[in-house]
């Protein structure tokens, strides 16, 4: 559980200003995301390559940055990355850890390109029909939950391969902080490729794009978000990823209810 700092009557007197921004960033938004399926159309009628999975990652990765730090100067989103400097981004590297997170709101996949260059993502596959259209998942470089068998399979292909792989277990957003049932693709991949997972544990503060909350609605402002590395769990440490699963289970519920502190 996180708590925002202390409010002030500042908070009081920016607040309708901070609504009537978060109106325009969400105009904003909408248009950017309708630039990036426009583009993804042209770019599937384009020769087949990588380039492609890098153009959308480079994409991704400046709209998220220059989006954080305008919202972060306007005072509607405070995000702290704690523990980040211990993932190593150096392209030397072989094989990264797997990331495992829990899935808070519709904000979650932005923290971590706020920090890191460029991810391999697992997405369901219901989004095609929705926000990722025209194959933009695949030209992205991510990886569809469409079929268990070749989401695994592919997920410790690209792992083996060096891509740094974001796993939301969770399958779809928590609500009112009760983590969801875990799916079991993370350990199934973690233990096909014998590679650890590393979970990273989101505290949200606020509402904003969460399962209940209606994205018309404003959601409690600022918006104060930590993002915590933690604990490194080992496929070769349990007999099967059930057990894998109800570790990482425990640990996301007993990290969840302790008490945090937005620094």
């Amino acid at each position: 559980m996180l708590h925002n700092p202390r409010k002030t009557a500042w908070h009081r007197v920016l607040y309708p200003f901070w609504v009537v921004l978060y109106w325009i960033y969400l105009l904003v938004f909408a248009a950017l995301a309708t630039v990036v399926n426009i583009s993804a159309v042209l770019t599937s009628l384009l020769p087949p390559g990588r380039w492609r999975y890098g153009y959308y990652q480079a994409m991704l990765r400046l709209m998220t940055r220059a989006s954080f730090r305008l919202l972060g100067a306007l005072g509607i989103l405070k995000v702290n990355h704690v523990g980040f400097e211990s993932l190593d981004a150096d392209e030397a590297v072989a094989v990264r850890p797997i990331l495992v997170a829990n899935h808070p709101n519709l904000l979650d996949v932005f923290l971590f390109y706020a920090k890191l260059p460029q991810l391999t993502c697992i997405y369901k596959s219901s989004l095609q029909k929705t926000l990722i259209k025209n194959s933009m998942g695949e030209q992205m470089g991510f990886i569809s939950n469409a079929s268990a068998k070749r989401m695994i399979a592919e997920g410790a292909e690209r792992v083996l391969a060096g891509e740094q792989l974001l796993i939301f277990p969770e399958g779809t957003r928590t609500e009112d902080g009760v983590l969801n049932d875990l799916k079991s693709g993370a350990a199934g991949i973690a233990r096909r490729a014998d590679v650890a997972l590393q979970t990273v544990v989101i505290h949200c503060g606020s509402d904003f794009l969460s399962k209940k909350q209606s994205i018309l609605k404003p959601p409690i402002l600022p918006i104060y978000t930590r993002v915590e590395v933690g604990d490194v769990f080992h496929p070769s440490d349990y007999a099967n990823s059930r057990e894998l699963n109800a570790a990482l289970t425990n640990y996301f519920e007993t990290q969840l209810k302790e008490e945090k502190t937005f620094l």
